[in-house]
């Protein structure tokens, strides 16, 4: 069994590192008093390269590649410390998509809205409790628990206290 990268992979790797050396190069994260998620401004410019539905099934709006392509992607953005909201739009288009809200799938496959991501980490009152991460400017959380991941307005999340 071979297990090293095709030619078609070493291309996708070697465009998206490019992208990531032009785009987002490590030194952004050293900006003195940058506020926000300055990857932000790079999700529209990998919807419109397809890296945001490399994944999905074509019949679902995607580029239909498998999760060997997307690994080696997710390595690149690993290597230049993208920020998770990549994560939140990718895996929130598959839900969108699967749920067949087409109108969601594609702004997020455009990179054009943000998405945070909330992990389940109790309860108080009878209330659940999330840690959110990338939430202050999203306009979607993605919830993850284990058993499944799902779609949340923003605004659906009260009382929230920074730690």
């Amino acid at each position: 069994m071979d297990m090293l990268p095709s030619d078609d992979q070493r291309q996708i790797v070697d465009t998206i590192k490019d992208f990531l050396r032009n785009e987002a190069p490590v030194d952004r994260l050293r900006e003195f008093g940058a506020i926000g998620n300055p990857d932000a401004k790079l999700w529209p410019q990998l919807g419109e390269l397809g890296f945001l539905s490399l994944g999905l099934p074509e019949d679902k709006g995607g580029v239909d590649l498998t999760a060997a392509e997307e690994m080696l992607v997710f390595q690149q953005f690993g290597y230049n410390l993208v920020s998770l909201g990549i994560f939140g739009i990718l895996l929130g288009a598959r839900v969108a998509a699967f749920a067949g809200d087409v109108e969601l799938r594609d702004e997020l496959l455009s990179g054009g809205i943000r998405v945070g991501v909330a992990n389940h980490c109790g309860a108080a009152g009878g209330a659940r409790e999330y840690h959110l991460f990338e939430a202050d400017e999203a306009d979607w959380i993605l919830v993850l628990d284990t058993k499944a991941a799902s779609l949340h307005a923003r605004e659906d999340f009260e009382n929230i206290r920074r730690v």
